[in-house]
């Protein structure tokens, strides 16, 4: 019955990590995301985004 209980213990571990995981790898890609778009629009080469009255009404 002990090693039942470890096994279980392992398990919920590794399921942590893996959610620990998956999340570390979202932010990531959104760090990098975001410094990227923010290199980029410093040094020039993409416009900086404004957004204008027109674009946020529809119809």
């Amino acid at each position: 019955m002990d090693g039942q209980l470890h096994s279980e213990e392992v398990r919920g571990l590794n399921i942590l990590k893996s959610i620990g995981a998956v999340l570390a790898g979202f932010v990531t890609v959104v760090v990098s995301s975001v410094g990227t778009d923010f290199i980029l629009e410093t040094f020039g080469v993409f416009p900086l985004r404004v957004i204008s009255e027109n674009s946020m009404t529809r119809g």
